[in-house]
């Protein structure tokens, strides 16, 4: 059910709720059948709900609540289609990190787009208002990177601006500081992972780039703002990198590990087991290997030592 694709789950809801409304379902049947069709209609959207993508059953929500707004004879579908959006907004907070913001915050106002009139009091325009006001309750001023898609529009956006900016200079926010869309703070890293929901490529570059500027950033609380398919790719990413960076840098290895680590360990355990010399030097081995090897080499060329072994053996044949 979690794999859904849009349009898939868009049939889907609209068909649970299209049934929940037959009059009189629970009476169908003799013996409870239409109770028990009432209920498992009544589980199914429960768990559309609970285990779908929120991005996507938000926009499927909206975008039926849209298609049925006009209805005079459909206000029952309407009514159940906001219930539901209202039941999504309540767990929000729990959800807000699974959430598509730009995405959410556009279908919102592509519904509010569809009113003429300058008045938007009916109960669709204000369950838009009422899930936008959570949004920005949960995102802060950080909810204008993805207001940045509504600029995009090709319909001018009307309502939504205004109503963000109320929000966030309510007193939740504080009346001190007064918060707009051209006052707001700059997050480079809040538009980095903007731009990584839309070009990961890119996206992905410029936080290798910001992150080699700043070491010491942590990340974690905005990659959990990504798509969790996103989030796990980042991850990988980061630590394949990082793996470079640190492979990059390292000192000489001998044998998997760095040479001055292992003369220092060295020195450590010869003092431990007390094998070491106070007058010693570091190239004290290196220098009696070379001895050594010069001399098996001097050795095994010297004519005289040859002489001698065969004026020995010549000493054992003529004493037989």
């Amino acid at each position: 059910m979690r794999e859904l694709n849009e349009t898939s789950l868009f049939s889907l809801v609209e068909q649970i709720l299209t049934r929940l409304l037959i009059e009189n379902l629970e009476k169908v049947g003799g013996n409870g059948e239409g109770e028990l069709m009432l209920k498992t209609l009544n589980g199914t959207m429960l768990r559309v709900l609970e285990h779908c993508r929120p991005t996507r059953t938000f926009i499927v929500l909206i975008r039926l609540l849209t298609k049925y707004k006009s209805g005079a004879s459909l206000q029952k579908m309407t009514g159940l289609i906001i219930r539901c959006l209202l039941k999504l907004t309540k767990i929000m907070s729990g959800l807000i990190h699974q959430i598509e913001i730009d995405k959410l915050l556009l279908v919102m106002h592509e519904y509010l787009s569809g009113y003429k009139l300058a008045g938007i009091d009916d109960l669709g325009s204000k369950t838009i208002k009422t899930i936008l006001t959570e949004v920005v309750k949960l995102q802060g001023p950080t909810i204008w990177t993805s207001y940045e898609e509504i600029r995009k529009h090709s319909v001018p956006d009307v309502h939504m601006e205004k109503w963000i900016t109320a929000i966030l200079n309510s007193s939740t926010h504080g009346p001190s500081t007064l918060i707009s869309p051209r006052s707001k703070p700059i997050d480079i890293i809040s538009d980095i992972f903007s731009i990584i929901k839309h070009d990961y490529t890119k996206g992905f570059t410029q936080l290798m780039e910001h992150f080699t500027a700043n070491p010491t950033v942590d990340y974690t609380s905005y990659i959990s703002t990504l798509p969790i398919e996103l989030q796990q790719k980042v991850r990988e990413d980061l630590e394949v990198r990082l793996k470079k960076k640190e492979s990059s840098t390292e000192n000489t290895n001998i044998g998997g590990c760095n040479f001055q680590d292992f003369k220092e360990r060295l020195s450590m355990m010869k003092q431990r087991y007390g094998i070491a010399t106070s007058n010693a030097q570091p190239s004290d081995v290196t220098a009696t290997l070379d001895n050594l090897r010069n001399k098996v080499s001097k050795k095994n060329d010297d004519p005289s030592s040859m002489t001698e072994i065969k004026s020995r053996i010549q000493n054992f044949r003529n004493s037989k």
